[in-house]
């Protein structure tokens, strides 16, 4: 029962993140922004380090439509929540995020040290448990894409959003 109600708590804590974020703005919520008080949120809940990284021009542009700013929150936190646990799972205490800015989308990359069941495809573990079924479910159909792929000793879940489930603001 611990482990579903932290899930609770920490997805309680991206929405919280998000309304924190939005007080007294108006307008389109920073992307960049979004995962980095998500990372540090998950970091804090588990005491676990999570490396950042943001690159490729201007990344402080990219924004969220407010209509995508809270799922996007939820599906960083559940990323990063999954591979922080599995991280500790025994398979080393690496976990990354790099934010990829493009000049018509970015990516947010999650890795962790693990393994995936031989022969995991999205697409072929439908009844996968209730985490990734939540994160396919939030994304914008027509403007994200998720990958979830092993790669080394690594997983990755990648995130690509393309407009217009985000923007990119003129400089001011």
């Amino acid at each position: 029962m611990a482990s579903a109600i932290s899930e609770v708590v920490g997805q309680v804590q991206a929405i919280a993140q998000v309304y924190g974020l939005q007080v007294g703005v108006t307008g389109p919520l920073r992307l960049k922004s979004v995962v980095e008080a998500i990372t540090s949120s998950v970091q804090r809940t588990f005491g676990h380090p999570i490396m950042l990284t943001v690159e490729g021009p201007a990344p402080h542009q990219w924004a969220l439509p407010e209509s995508e700013s809270i799922p996007i929150a939820l599906t960083v936190n559940e990323l990063l929540t999954n591979a922080v646990k599995h991280s500790m799972a025994g398979r080393g205490l690496q976990v990354s995020v790099r934010v990829v800015c493009a000049d018509d989308s970015v990516q947010i990359v999650i890795a962790n040290r693990a393994q995936l069941p031989s022969g995991f495809s999205l697409a072929r573990f439908p009844g996968w448990r209730v985490g990734p079924r939540l994160v396919r479910s939030l994304l914008p159909r027509k403007s994200a894409t998720l990958t979830v792929e092993q790669r080394g000793d690594d997983v990755v879940a990648s995130v690509t959003l393309t407009p217009p489930g985000i923007s990119k603001l003129l400089p001011m």
